[in-house]
């Protein structure tokens, strides 16, 4: 009754919309009278609004448009529910990420081209990118009103892909197997390691190049997975496929023996290898095949989940390790996670060659809330802005229970008063702390020092320094004082051989001195 009322045109559109809406039903594009229903309303603003929506966005405009046709009753509809309807859609192309548009065309009218798409994979077998296909054929994108590559894929996903003879899968609307070449690791081996071949003796670079270049595989994608699948034939980016792994099993013996630390540089244990045979080729299948695996030109055990949980297992064990064991690894990327597992007070350095580890905390009864507590008491202790030595701070009366349970050094102290966050530390002869109230990335120049020191008044240098150094525990050298003299604020003369505040003292002292009126 409501389509023939609507068919005779003669009720006022205004009553007729009324009549609807009290029925639960509106007039939509196609000038059909229609339920409210999830997908007739999905489909009138889709039709309504060419662009591409997500299910979130939808789930907004849906509600605008019940409000607006005064269905305020209608249940809230989720965004896992409009999911559900956008997939059973006809008038619906899917994008990556949840996107979605109006598409003109059903599947019955896609049949019409399946002669035509299935051209498109007239290739060679093995991996492309959905962009090789969308490429390829402009013209028949545009016939098909698809506006991106991800929108092909989805097409031939609804389509199925039992109608391509050549096409078996595609993976994650972007990845495309054609062929021999199924989604499946040992097709996968089969198509890699078929084009590291073709670059046996040339980069990983060049290799991914080649494959965006000639499947229109994205760059950064190949970069990681063949990076991380096929360790075992790159070495710094180098690939070597001809390799010839050692048949003597008394070879491996030894290297069980010799080669057993959690993590290498890869020249060190290459050069362990060496010593062992100097006519082994060594290469990254040769240490896959000794359990280990390259990382960021680091060797680490396979058993191991990271390179963090090997350097751990290498330096933590035992209750303490030299200084030079932890410096012997000429890598920055060492140097970084020593400085760091001190910050975290795993590495705890007790005088100028050794550290105790957590491990060896632990034996002396030292715990790391401990070790917390006291540099709280330090920080409770000292003022923001004013410089301080370990010598400093003991003169000035801090006490701690925790120096008498630890029974550390002097030298383990600064260690760790090093180790607060929002001190920075002056370098010179001697460790000068302060604690910034707004702290900077950069360590304070040796002259702030001397202006806390000297205040507003000038002061013989040599008396100066001798009182500098005795009150901080220093050795701060007239030379090293009189270069950094040279860059600052402060002011030296040689005629006075005082250290003044600044120039305009300075000039105004040697004036007087001449008995020249400034």
């Amino acid at each position: 009754m409501d389509q023939y009322l609507l068919a005779l045109n003669k009720v006022a559109p205004d009553a007729l919309g009324v009549r609807l809406n009290q029925h639960g039903k509106f007039i939509n594009h196609a000038n059909q009278v229609v339920p409210f229903s999830a997908a007739n309303v999905i489909d009138e603003i889709l039709f309504n609004n060419r662009r591409v929506f997500d299910n979130d966005e939808m789930v907004v405009q849906m509600k605008s448009f019940f409000e607006a046709h005064g269905q305020m009753q209608a249940t809230a509809i989720s965004a896992r529910a409009v999911l559900a309807q956008i997939e059973r859609q006809a008038h619906i192309i899917q994008r990556t990420n949840g996107y979605f548009r109006y598409y003109e065309l059903e599947l019955h009218d896609i049949l019409d081209y399946l002669d035509e798409l299935n051209a498109l994979f007239d290739v060679a077998d093995g991996i492309y990118g959905i962009d090789y296909f969308f490429d390829h054929n402009q013209s028949l994108m545009a016939e098909l009103g698809l506006q991106e590559s991800s929108e092909l894929a989805n097409l031939l996903k609804g389509l199925g892909y039992e109608r391509f003879e050549r096409l078996n899968t595609i993976v994650r609307q972007s990845q495309v197997y054609i062929g021999a070449i199924k989604n499946d690791t040992q097709c996968k081996e089969q198509f890699y390691l078929g084009v590291f071949s073709q670059f046996d003796g040339q980069s990983l670079a060049d290799t991914v190049d080649y494959l965006e270049a000639n499947f229109a595989l994205q760059r950064p994608t190949m970069w990681s997975y063949l990076g991380t699948t096929y360790k075992p034939y790159i070495h710094r980016n180098m690939i070597n496929m001809n390799v010839k792994l050692p048949s003597d099993v008394d070879f491996y013996r030894k290297m069980k023996v010799v080669l057993n630390e959690p993590i290498y540089p890869y020249d060190q244990a290459a050069a362990i290898i060496k010593l062992v045979d100097p006519s082994i080729q060594v290469s990254p299948l040769l240490m896959d095949r000794l359990g280990y695996i390259e990382r960021s030109a680091l060797l680490m055990q396979k058993s191991y989940a990271s390179l963090n949980d090997a350097i751990r297992a290498l330096w933590l064990a035992d209750d303490e390790i030299s200084v030079e064991k932890v410096q012997a690894y000429p890598n920055n990327w060492f140097r970084f996670k020593a400085y760091n597992l001190e910050l975290q007070h795993d590495l705890v350095a007790i005088d100028s060659t050794r550290y105790l580890t957590a491990k060896g905390l632990g034996r002396i009864g030292v715990t790391k809330p401990d070790i917390d507590r006291f540099l709280q008491e330090i920080m409770s202790f000292i003022e923001d802005d004013v410089f301080f030595t370990w010598k400093s701070l003991l003169d000035s009366g801090f006490e701690s229970d925790f120096m008498a349970k630890s029974q550390l050094s002097d030298f383990a102290y600064e260690r760790l008063i090093f180790t607060i966050p929002s001190i920075r530390t002056i370098k010179t002869r001697g460790s000068v702390y302060v604690n910034q109230s707004h702290p900077t990335p950069k360590c304070p120049p040796l002259n702030d020092f001397f202006a806390q020191e000297l205040g507003g008044q000038s002061r013989d240098i040599d008396d100066f320094l001798r009182e500098l150094n005795l009150k901080f525990g220093l050795d701060v050298t007239r030379t090293r004082a009189l270069e950094k003299l040279a860059k600052g604020q402060l002011a030296y003369s040689t005629e006075t051989n005082h250290i003044y505040p600044d120039k305009l003292s300075m000039y105004e002292d040697t004036y007087q001195e001449l008995g020249i009126d400034v």
